[in-house]
């Protein structure tokens, strides 16, 4: 722990140089804004998602992935839980093959 705040940090390395303390919402968000990259490089641009967490996360746990979006510059629409992401997308399937 950060002695001068309550949050968690850890060292983090990028490129070889020695990272400075990092919270996991940082992490987490250089990880959406490489996803969101990805999406940019396909001519997919959108600032606004739906994410699918596990199940056994808490709110203070969801929270932190509604923060990461924040500094990664997107807006999470909607947090679900995988299996209502499962369920919505089995759905969706159904629903193609019938038209």
């Amino acid at each position: 722990m950060d002695p001068t705040s309550n949050c968690l940090t850890f060292p983090l390395t990028i490129d070889g140089k020695n990272g400075t303390q990092t919270r996991p919402e940082q992490v987490m968000a250089m990880l959406m804004t490489k996803i969101n990259n990805a999406f940019v490089a396909q001519d997919k641009k959108s600032n606004h998602y739906v994410y699918a967490v596990p199940n056994y996360l808490t709110l203070h746990e969801k929270c932190a992935y509604v923060e990461a979006a924040g500094i990664a510059g997107i807006r999470p629409l909607k947090i679900i839980t995988d299996s209502s992401a499962t369920a919505i997308a089995y759905a969706y399937s159904k629903r193609k093959e019938l038209e």
